[in-house]
């Protein structure tokens, strides 16, 4: 089954040949870019260790972000934009990412706004969590039908939902690490700034037990468009983000 995959990267290469990143073409555009986040903004961030709205020349709050790709994905994107004046644009030819080394957190709540400019007839890398382990913590996945999967580990569920193309899409999320056989994902998505009450998808088994220590923000797809804003991460569950 033909399938593209949304992802939380978390420090890990994945072995199979689909996983590698390449080049892909985009553009930087060096006018109209706040030099400081506003107080507001520090406000906002208050809540999360890691805050990203891509609102500064680069990245907000000296958050070191390293890029993969050749050239690089855009954070100071202004043609669409999800959130405040600008947001990270990703032009996906063969697959580019933003990456972020944190501390090793045992557990971890995440939100993240993202638009897809088409579904593909295969799969796409989306969003990713890794740690130091040998395998994937968690990643995000969406079928050629606009159907998600979540996997951790090597479980996995599948959601109701179907994503359609230019459309806004808040993702929130959650894991926590296990002994073996009971780490814990879940996903929930919504098309406005307060998370829903029910989970659209879960795992209650996963096998993953290292602590997140990498964040990827990132495609690796030949044919989607996609913008990203409102990255943010925090030990402590939050059921809205600023509007």
């Amino acid at each position: 089954m033909k399938y593209i995959f949304l992802i939380l990267i978390i420090n890990f290469i994945y072995p199979q040949e689909k996983w590698k990143f390449k080049n892909f073409k985009t553009f930087y555009n060096f006018t109209n870019r706040p030099a400081t986040i506003s107080a507001e903004a520090e406000d906002e961030c208050s809540n999360f260790f890691i805050c990203q709205n891509y609102e500064e020349f680069g990245f907000d709050n000296n958050e070191t972000w390293d890029i993969v790709g050749d050239p690089t994905p855009d954070p100071d994107y202004t043609d669409i934009v999800l959130r405040g004046s600008q947001s990270l644009f990703i032009d996906a030819i063969e697959g580019y990412t933003t990456m972020l080394d944190i501390s090793p957190h045992d557990s971890i709540y995440f939100h993240f706004l993202f638009q897809f400019g088409k579904l593909p007839d295969s799969y796409a890398n989306f969003n990713f969590a890794w740690g130091d382990g040998p395998g994937d913590i968690l990643f995000i996945g969406i079928y050629s039908d606009g159907t998600l999967e979540i996997d951790n580990g090597s479980s996995y569920d599948e959601s109701d939902i179907q994503l359609t193309p230019e459309t806004l899409y808040h993702i929130w999320g959650f894991y926590k690490k296990g002994t073996g056989s009971n780490s814990i994902a879940r996903i929930w998505i919504s098309t406005n700034n307060i998370r829903p009450e029910s989970v659209e998808m879960e795992i209650l088994d996963g096998d993953s037990v290292d602590p997140i220590t990498n964040i990827e923000i990132g495609l690796d797809y030949d044919d989607i468009d996609a913008v990203y804003d409102q990255v943010l991460y925090s030990e402590n569950e939050f059921l809205f983000v600023p509007e």
